[in-house]
């Protein structure tokens, strides 16, 4: 892994203080690039690249803007790219508008069913293309957020509006496939466009490498099937993260995140809320649970290791615990908690030249097996 980073610093000189005199304005540029080559249990050996620039401004808080690009292939048929742009203070100082774009053609996609929560039977696990399909995926997302109040430590308290619109074409399904065998709604094609609303609470001290804080989001979709004439989908979401350094010989992060996803109707299988893989249960496949409603427990310990400031690196570990299920509408609440499934492991930490930017290595066990996950950034 090699990253190159950079600083710009600039500066402005703006007529903004009360007696009209003029205050600079300190700018600061930074770029991480990330030559990506590493594993995922899911999608093989992994090559590409990651470009950031972080846009630093004095007073503005979390940054000015935040640009990503990357693009990926893997050993397992994955080609993906991405463009994510996030601007605080856009049209006014109360609103932040964050855009993602991202394109894929993804030769080995997986489907285990909807409502399945049996044990994978080993015989089927030695042919893997069971459960294997050709895919094709696009789609743009934007949030728009308005600052209800923005309080002097740094907390905010956001509404949201969101509108997606995303695509999926499942374009080689074997006979001998379980999408085939099951063929669940959207197994030709299923493209949808997103309405959404939600409120944000956001306390962390740091939103790419959290120590202490709360983060609290609420939201409701109506999704809408375009592939079809009159299917309209009501879509549930909420999620809270919590996190707590204490010292222990080392500073330690205790980092939680509870989650739960609701959706009503006939909706496209992917569409429904899912579990398994790298950003929601490591050492399940990915999208190993599949059905109307997620709840969703992620635990870790996070610390940094070894600290070198004269160079800017940093090298840290976690230890994690996951937990929940999937489950049909109309699942009584006991049936819920009697059947969740569980996922633990371990994981390296990374950081150079650029405390925002972390790599991420992640070894997660469960009943299926295991998986090996090496990508940027914490989980949440």
């Amino acid at each position: 892994m090699i990253i190159l980073t950079g600083s710009l610093p600039e500066t402005f000189a703006q007529p903004i203080s009360d007696e009209g005199k003029r205050i600079t304005v300190t700018d600061t540029l930074d770029f991480a690039f990330m030559p990506a080559l590493g594993y995922n249990s899911d999608y093989g050996l992994i090559g590409g690249g990651i470009i950031s620039r972080y846009h630093y401004r004095d007073g503005v808080r979390p940054f000015y803007s935040y640009f990503t690009v990357d693009a990926l292939a893997s050993t397992n048929g994955l080609f993906s790219a991405s463009i994510l742009y996030d601007k605080p203070h856009i049209f006014d100082q109360r609103k932040r508008l964050t855009t993602e774009l991202f394109v894929s053609k993804f030769l080995n996609d997986q489907f285990y069913g909807v409502g399945t929560y049996d044990d994978l039977h080993p015989s089927i696990l030695e042919d893997q293309e069971f459960y294997y399909y050709e895919s094709f995926s696009f789609g743009i997302e934007s949030i728009l957020r308005h600052s209800l109040k923005q309080y002097s430590s740094g907390y905010s308290s956001d509404v949201y509006f969101l509108t997606e619109f995303d695509y999926h074409n499942p374009v080689d399904i074997g006979q001998n496939s379980y999408l085939y065998q099951r063929s669940p709604v959207g197994v030709e094609k299923s493209g949808t466009v997103s309405l959404g609303t939600g409120y944000i609470f956001d306390s962390r001290d740091n939103e790419f490498d959290p120590r202490n804080g709360i983060y609290g989001k609420a939201g409701f979709q109506l999704i809408k099937d375009y592939t079809r004439t009159t299917d309209i989908f009501p879509f549930v979401e909420s999620e809270i993260r919590t996190y707590y350094t204490f010292h222990l010989i080392r500073d330690i992060t205790f980092a939680n995140r509870l989650s739960y996803q609701h959706i009503d109707g006939e909706a496209p299988f992917r569409k429904l809320p899912v579990i398994g893989g790298e950003e929601t249960m490591r050492g399940y496949p990915q999208n190993r649970f599949m059905d109307d409603n997620a709840l969703l427990l992620n635990t870790e310990l996070r610390t940094w290791l070894f600290e070198f400031p004269a160079y800017e690196v940093k090298f840290g570990g976690t230890l994690f615990f996951d937990a929940g299920r999937t489950y049909a509408n109309g699942t009584s609440l006991k049936d819920v908690f009697d059947d969740l499934k569980y996922t633990y492991g371990l994981g390296g930490t990374s950081s150079f030249f650029n405390a925002n930017f972390i790599f991420r290595a992640d070894l997660g066990f469960s009943d299926d097996g295991y998986g090996l996950y090496f990508t940027a950034g914490y989980l949440f």
